[in-house]
């Protein structure tokens, strides 16, 4: 009977040391990310913290280039030895689950797999830990192995995926790429612009044909499809003839909807204009007509603001959020560290507002705690006077 009234005590020991334990490794880890945000977030603009009910983030900008063909100056160079010490030492004392590159597949293959698959790649990146080991991010410049000097070297992304895939981390780190494919920005990026191509192009033939000059038969935009002298060969055949026809007829009914969007007749435009500023509702035409408007004035910088910037600040928010692991480590781009930021906490509204309002309560306390000991230091007072 006594051991058997034994083993539910035993077993009971085991799971409350297990679960003490637990809870011990649990405040020791929040203890060491409160340490981590005091020495990475003051003072640094490069580290972003961001949160929600699941995860903890530390966003780091890095000053990596892109096109990878310019050649960095002395003060680049400098800047990005620094940035790869941050990044190193980041992730080698916050201990995160996942870090997630602003990288695709195609991306990495290009840049990084042969360097990856050298048989030298394991000896070239210890002696690259050894030198920031030191503290002195500078002497990366000198070090045979690595060219700085060459934006091509993406030693940011190098290090920060090599700290967490293939050095011995006390904890499993994972390394997941967050941007899309490389080939679909560019598609999307060219078909912007010329979208943007046609919509001025439209805007200009308009304002030729509103105008009432010569100077528009002189000068033919793409939708201009009277003219018929290239099909004026005696080996086209009058059916395929009767086709192009057709086909121009189609095409210049496309254009004249285009144009009605784009540019409608210039006595309606004033009463969009006071509609516009007096708050009215538009018609879908007029709506739709002032969109337009506003895509043409764009510029192939905003085209890439909006395409390469808020579309792949899109996709890192998705991967943020559905990768596993509750304290996450992400490499972005320093250009767009603020705006992933402001998309975050869009995203996350709702735990925002939660902490605003659990330190509202908090200082609710506070100041009632601090007023009454106003007051009893005037009691005190009155009642010496007295």
């Amino acid at each position: 009977m006594a051991y058997l009234a034994g083993i539910p005590t035993v077993i009971a020991y085991v799971g409350y040391s297990l679960y003490f334990k637990s809870r011990q490794m649990e405040d020791e880890r929040k203890d060491q990310l409160l340490r981590m945000e005091e020495k990475y977030l003051t003072d640094n603009e490069k580290v972003v913290k961001l949160e929600n009910f699941k995860k903890k983030i530390f966003a780091v900008g890095v000053e990596d280039q892109l096109s990878g063909s310019k050649v960095l100056s002395e003060d680049e160079q400098n800047v990005m030895a620094e940035s790869t010490m941050l990044i190193r030492n980041l992730i080698k004392e916050v201990k995160p689950e996942v870090v997630v590159l602003e990288m695709c597949n195609e991306r990495y293959e290009h840049w990084f797999f042969d360097a990856i698959s050298h048989p030298n790649y394991d000896h070239t990146l210890m002696d690259v830990h050894r030198i920031l080991d030191t503290g002195k991010a500078l002497d990366l410049k000198g070090y045979k192995g690595l060219d700085l000097s060459k934006s091509s070297s993406h030693v940011e992304f190098l290090v920060g995926l090599d700290q967490c895939s293939y050095r011995n981390m006390p904890a499993p780190c994972q390394t997941v790429f967050g941007d899309r494919s490389i080939k679909i920005t560019n598609k999307r990026y060219k078909s912007k612009l010329k979208m943007l191509e046609v919509y001025k192009e439209t805007l200009n033939r308009q304002e030729k044909v509103a105008g009432g000059g010569i100077e528009a038969k002189k000068n033919p935009s793409i939708f201009d499809l009277d003219s018929t002298q290239s099909d004026q060969n005696e080996s086209v055949q009058k059916d395929v003839t009767e086709q192009i026809l057709k086909l121009r007829s189609a095409m210049r009914d496309i254009q004249n909807q285009v144009v009605e969007q784009i540019m409608p007749e210039k006595k309606e435009e004033p009463r969009v204009q006071k509609a516009a500023k007096e708050g009215d509702n538009l018609t879908p035409m007029e709506d739709v007509a002032a969109r337009a408007r506003v895509e043409a004035v764009k510029s192939a910088d905003q085209i890439y603001e909006e395409v390469v910037i808020d579309e792949i600040n899109e996709e890192l928010l998705k991967s943020a959020q559905k990768c596993d692991g509750d304290v996450v480590v992400m490499l972005i781009r320093q250009e767009r560290l603020k705006s992933f930021e402001k998309l975050w906490r869009q995203a996350n509204l709702d735990y925002y507002q939660t902490q605003d309002n659990r330190r509202k309560q908090i200082a609710v306390p506070e100041g009632k705690r601090i007023m009454e000991q106003i007051m009893e230091e005037k009691r005190h007072v009155a009642k010496k006077v007295v």
